[in-house]
Order: structure tokens, then sequence, then C-alpha cells
């Protein structure tokens, strides 16, 4: 039970990134803006993809109904990627970020950027691996 309302807890931190900026395409042909948040399922590995529109209602997709996401703003994570506490390669990493993850750019130097995600942790990622839109 614990790890369910850890979960969800984790889920409810997680979705209060920023203000909206990016655009979700369905598959479906429905379009849903607002703050995007991508995450590893408990259950089954799957990528969700959870939105907070503009009014504050949340929608979740898994990702084999999601076709895209763009971002009119900030930046998104191309492909699972680790950050670094330093622009450089070398360990300790302090997380992976899943692909389609939005970040905010801060700094850039030499092919990496110091990056902000889920409102508060910073650490640096690899240039070549942020883009504004994200096929999924």
């Amino acid at each position: 039970m614990w790890r369910i309302i850890g979960g969800l807890f984790f889920i409810l931190t997680l979705i209060s990134i920023r203000a909206e900026a990016a655009d979700v395409f369905l598959k479906s042909g429905m379009v849903r803006s607002g703050t995007v948040t991508v995450r590893s399922s408990a259950w089954d590995s799957q990528l969700v993809i959870t939105v907070q529109s503009p009014d504050k209602r949340v929608f979740q997709y898994p990702s084999k109904q999601v076709s895209q996401v763009v971002h009119q703003e900030d930046l998104l994570v191309s492909s699972p990627n680790p950050v670094y506490k330093n622009p450089s390669v070398e360990p300790p990493f302090l997380v992976v970020l899943m692909k389609g993850t939005e970040v905010v750019p801060l700094e850039r130097r030499d092919g990496w950027v110091r990056i902000r995600c889920w409102g508060n942790r910073e650490g640096w990622i690899e240039e070549k691996v942020l883009t504004r839109r994200v096929d999924f």
C-alpha cells in the first residue's frame, strides 16, 4: 500500500512542473495543451504521458496513444538520458530523464546544457539529446 501511495505522491509532485507550454498530439487526432510529464509506468514499464491543462485538469495517455509532443518554449529530452552533476559523462549521474521530459535550459557549455527539471532539480545533459519535438 505504501508503494502505491508513494507512487501517487511522486506523480503529483511531477505534475506541478510549470505553466502550459507543450502540445500533445494523440493518434486519435485530439490535441491536449499544458504542462507535460513523461514517466515510466510502475505496472508494465511503458511510458505514460501526463498533461496538466491550464485549468488544472489532468490527462494521462500511454505512449502508444501519442504521436508526438511539441514544446513551444523549453526543450524536451529526445530519448532516455542521464543528467550529470557536472558537464561530463563521468559518474555519478543524478537521474535518468525519460523521452519527452520537459527541461529548462539554464547555461550552455561545450556541447552540454545545464538544465532544470521537475521544478527545481538541476544538472547537466548533452546538448545533442535536446529538441522541441519528440515523436512517440
